[in-house]
């Protein structure tokens, strides 16, 4: 692991810390699509972040960029699980939710989590098949 990743640990430990310290401003009513789509914006916020910072390092801006028909599954996953809880909260479906601070930090840290181990992989449309690419950065989608 380099200095990066272990920063963005840190920060998943400091979100978990932050919701631990306000979980009374935490909603304790809501709808089951609402909490979801609360709970994954954390890890959306950590993606955009990594984002913008291996796009500002010179050793990846310098590359040629590769093109592939692939897709991050981080993303995909993250995003999907976002559209699912909207259409949830647009069409009534989800049930009312009572969470308590746990949940919220389990939630919150569960999906944080889950987009860190994520991070590395893609979904290699040509094949279908997952593989890992750390360095997808710099690939460009092509059909």
């Amino acid at each position: 692991m380099n200095k990066s990743e272990y920063i963005e640990l840190a920060g998943i430990g400091a979100t978990a810390g932050i919701l631990t310290v306000a979980h009374d401003a935490l909603p304790e009513n809501m709808d089951a699509g609402a909490f979801i789509a609360l709970a994954i914006l954390p890890a959306l916020i950590q993606m955009l972040v990594r984002d913008l910072w291996l796009m500002s390092c010179p050793a990846n801006t310098d590359k040629t960029p590769r093109s592939m028909r692939c897709m991050c599954l981080e993303s995909c996953v993250a995003y999907l699980v976002l559209a699912a809880a909207v259409l949830m909260i647009l069409f009534g479906r989800g049930k009312v939710l009572h969470p308590t601070a746990a949940a919220w930090i389990g939630a919150v840290t569960f999906a944080q989590t889950l987009t860190f181990l994520m991070k590395d992989w893609v979904v290699d449309l040509k094949t279908l098949r997952l593989r890992r690419d750390p360095d997808h950065i710099n690939l460009i989608f092509k059909w």
